[in-house]
């Protein structure tokens, strides 16, 4: 296995590999994006827990400073940012277009870590992780590149004010654009145009080793054939726009700032 230790060089596990090391850190939540189980197969409950003991064995064994190193910043992160998406035109067992992407920043150094898993056997079953170093002035670009390929910015009008409903699953709330919103403008796509390829954006600051709530906020995107892609900020008040390359990675950035701010804000509320 290569060391993690720039953005060519890529150390490769397996779905139960990285499991079992995310879970070895006690750190932070596995990541939604990514999937914890594979195609392995095992006899009886006694023979997973036994072969997964021998297979962090020798992971633990074969840890180096890189390795320890990518794995901390994963699992006690001060920044993360997670990738979903897929082509929309497909089904969604066929999971060749799946992207599955999670990257954090410990806070320190001139580097991020970028974990990509490739597509599995099903949705809920992935494929092998890969875990890289990408340099941190560069973050956000980076990431767009790992998103499916987008021809060009929508051409629709930005929305400053998306309408949403609230739509309560289990203790969560998903926010959903309303069917009012207007067709003449961004916010529109998103709830009366078919998508080619489409996804979301996870940015969080902090995690639930800090010992305080995390601040999230989430971005999707769609993109609209013969048009192009617009981005979604689902926030208050939420804002829609059209994006190319660029201003995708710049809103980005900007999504990360304005939680830092935030996360900063009820931090000093809470703590003084």
């Amino acid at each position: 296995m290569a060391e993690p230790t720039s953005e060519t060089s890529a150390w490769t596990l397996s779905p139960l590999q990285f499991r079992l090391l995310w879970g070895d850190a006690a750190g932070a939540q596995f990541p939604t994006e990514l999937c914890a189980f594979g195609d392995e197969k095992y006899d009886t409950a006694d023979h997973q827990v036994a072969a997964e003991n021998a297979e962090l064995t020798r992971l633990r064994a074969a840890m180096t400073p890189a390795k320890s190193e990518a794995i901390a910043a994963l699992t006690r992160p001060r920044y993360t940012i997670g990738l979903l998406g897929l082509d929309a035109r497909k089904p969604l067992s066929d999971t060749s277009s799946h992207v599955r992407v999670v990257s954090a920043w410990g806070g320190e150094g001139d580097h991020v870590i970028v974990v990509r898993q490739k597509p599995g056997p099903s949705p809920s079953h992935g494929g092998e992780v890969s875990v890289t170093r990408s340099r941190l002035d560069t973050w956000t670009d980076d990431l767009v590149r790992l998103l499916p390929r987008s021809t060009a910015a929508g051409r629709l009008p930005a929305d400053p004010n998306v309408p949403f409903y609230d739509l309560p699953i289990d203790v969560e709330v998903l926010r959903q654009v309303s069917a009012d919103a207007p067709k003449t403008t961004a916010a529109g796509v998103f709830v009366h145009e078919k998508p080619t390829t489409c996804g979301s954006i996870r940015v969080q600051v902090g995690s639930e080793v800090d010992g305080r709530r995390p601040e999230r906020l989430t971005l999707q995107y769609r993109d609209v054939e013969k048009d192009g892609r617009y981005l979604l900020v689902i926030d208050t008040p939420g804002t829609a726009v059209g994006v190319d390359d660029a201003k995708m990675a710049s809103s980005m950035r900007r999504a990360v700032n304005a939680v830092k701010k935030r996360y900063d804000a009820r931090a000093s509320a809470e703590w003084g």
